[in-house]
């Protein structure tokens, strides 16, 4: 089948792609906004190259011709070949088969050693883009900030997590570094439930494939105007997404000129989030992880909150400081017990007991047994409903009528 990618449209400060058919997405065209600048300018083939996680996605059709619109250069094309086939092999149902029909010529501009010398930081304002920056800025790195957000954009929607943006200035004006904005309505055409007959069990198209290059390819537009030729961002060990150590290879050199690299890979959450606050108060002081935060940075109802409370509390930091209310994570117990269980059910578990491993303080360790317990119980329920689903379904059925006697309340 053939995929048309259009001749993106600059619009000032915003760019709009566009592409035919649409497929799996919910709509043929999203747009980049780079709110703080007048105008993008950007080289074609750069243009060209922002499609990359939109041809990523579409190849898990199967057998895809994609007309670009501007001329790419045959050794990044290269590499998109090789990183579409290695992705669809462990993510995708069909078989890859991939070609690209390359576009028009675009005027022709060097790519120097030190033309593109400048470097950027994917900022998310967690544990993992803080401890990049730390560790960076030792180096004596001193990137760009890319303050990215959009609509449906969990933690990152400007009009409701509005902490999270307050915080990257902050970061911004206490290491004197520059904040680039950069604002995208990519979210609001990917749903998971269009793409899952494609996606091999378990995965998906957002968590599992797009974040890494959906997130580097935003700062194509904005990389020949700031001279940007190396990307950061931080990703923890056992991470399942698309920051993935598997995959930091694959996205290396999808972009003229630009390099991607993925840092933290070989530290566990645990050890990220601890280092940051032991060796870098004044930089963690910053954190705002949860998804759900508004003018708060802490909803203290969701298991990435409790996550970081157990690391917190358990290396005797100041919660007061962080802005997250133990009394509030101590009301909503219940609730966090069993966000956290089902966590650990679906995809958190080797983080969850290398985090329980850790623990010392006497508190945490409480809520580590009821927790554990929990988790057996449930597991175990989940097999013994499997097991009747399958061989008495008469049971069953009266199994989903009736209450649930498994209540999270281990006092």
């Amino acid at each position: 089948m053939d995929i048309y990618l259009h001749k993106p449209v600059v619009d000032n400060n915003k760019l709009i792609l566009s592409w035919d058919p649409s497929f799996c997405f919910l709509s043929n065209t999203y747009w980049i906004e780079c709110p703080d600048l007048e105008k993008i300018d950007c080289p074609k083939e750069k243009l060209s190259e922002v499609y990359f996680p939109v041809c990523l996605a579409l190849a898990a059709l199967g057998t895809v011709r994609f007309h670009l619109p501007y001329r790419v250069r045959q050794d990044v094309l290269d590499n998109w070949m090789r990183a579409i086939k290695e992705v669809a092999a462990v993510r995708y149902v069909r078989p890859c088969q991939v070609e690209f029909v390359n576009g028009e010529e675009d005027e022709p501009y060097e790519v120097c050693d030190d033309s593109y010398s400048e470097n950027a930081l994917l900022l998310g304002g967690g544990s993992e883009s803080l401890l990049t920056l730390a560790t960076l800025l030792d180096e004596g790195v001193r990137p760009y900030l890319i303050s990215l957000g959009g609509p449906l954009w969990a933690g990152s929607d400007p009009t409701i997590n509005t902490v999270k943006f307050k915080k990257d200035m902050e970061i911004a004006r206490e290491t004197g570094l520059q904040v680039i904005n950069i604002r995208s309505n990519f979210k609001e055409i990917v749903s998971d439930k269009t793409w899952r007959p494609l996606m091999k069990s378990g995965a998906s198209i957002l968590v599992a494939v797009l974040y890494c290059p959906f997130f580097v390819s935003l700062v194509y537009p904005v990389c020949h105007q700031f001279r940007i030729g190396r990307i950061f961002c931080g990703g923890e060990k056992e991470c399942i997404n698309a920051f993935a150590e598997w995959a930091e290879t694959l996205y290396a050199s999808v972009s003229r000129g630009v390099l991607f690299e993925s840092r933290l890979s070989e530290l566990p959450k645990y050890d990220v989030v601890a280092t940051l606050h032991l060796k870098y108060p004044s930089l963690a002081r910053h954190q705002n992880s949860c998804h759900f935060r508004t003018e708060k940075r802490w909803c203290c109802r969701c298991e990435k909150c409790y996550r970081n409370y157990f690391i917190f509390k358990n290396n005797g930091l100041d919660l007061s400081v962080l802005e997250l209310d133990e009394q509030e994570i101590i009301k909503n117990e219940r609730l966090l017990i069993k966000l956290t269980v089902q966590e650990m059910l679906q995809s958190g578990l080797k983080e969850w007991m290398h985090l329980f491993s850790l623990i010392q303080e006497p508190y945490l360790l409480r809520l580590k047994r009821k927790i554990l317990i929990c988790y057996h119980l449930t597991a175990l329920k989940d097999e013994l409903s499997l097991f009747v689903r399958k061989f008495a379904p008469g049971l069953y059925r009266l199994y989903r009528k009736s209450k649930d006697i498994f209540i999270h309340n281990q006092d």
